[in-house]
């Protein structure tokens, strides 16, 4: 395609894909509204994406508020279980 000026224009075709399924979390351990003295706990989670998680932030509040923010990233597409050691 041409303008009177003589300039050319040629266009891409482009597929936007609108993803409309939300992620899920499901605390896997410990349970919910549990309590431990330990220094030191895993947390598991399964994290479900249809098409895939690029990252997921875990938040930890302990009884004086927020206690650890981890940051996971690069998860496969489907179900993934990610640990975080406290």
């Amino acid at each position: 395609m041409y303008d009177l000026a003589g300039n050319v224009n040629s266009s891409i075709n482009r597929t936007i894909t609108i993803d409309t399924t939300n992620p899920n979390a499901t605390l896997v351990s410990p349970a919910n509204a549990s309590y431990f003295s330990n220094l030191s706990l895993n947390i598991t989670a399964n994290l479900t994406e249809n098409l895939g998680i690029k990252n997921a932030t875990v938040f930890v509040y302990n009884q004086s508020g927020l206690f650890n923010v981890t940051d996971i990233t690069n998860f496969a597409v489907g179900t993934v279980q990610a640990t975080v050691e406290l």
